[in-house]
């Protein structure tokens, strides 16, 4: 497996849904940089998960046939906080990045 990052809420998702179902992995990149997991992936060297549309952007990076993995995992659950000293401006500014960030992903309201 390759993550971006072992504190990141994807990989620990991951890891959690590894373990659930029993399956045996290990790590063999750590990395902060998305561009070095995808070419680990794309090279063959390792697997990892990606959102859903990935592979609408980035065509080499193949899925893996439905169902091989097991059923999906729920959908991960992200939130946007804020510091409670934000001013208005910068609150609608990462609004509006997370929005443009998210446009193409598919999402679920909660």
């Amino acid at each position: 497996m390759a993550f971006v990052s072992e504190r990141s809420a994807l990989s620990l998702r991951i890891i959690d849904t590894l373990a659930e179902r029993k399956v045996a992995w290990h790590s063999v990149l750590w990395c902060s940089d998305p561009l070095s997991i995808r070419a680990s992936v794309q090279a063959g060297l390792a697997y990892t998960a990606l959102p859903a549309n990935a592979h609408d952007y980035h065509p080499s990076l193949r899925p893996a046939p439905a169902g091989a993995l097991g059923p999906a995992p729920e959908p991960l659950v992200v939130h946007l906080a804020f510091s409670s000293t934000a001013r208005e401006p910068v609150l609608e500014a990462a609004r509006t990045v997370a929005r443009a960030t998210l446009r193409d992903l598919p999402l679920q309201q909660l």
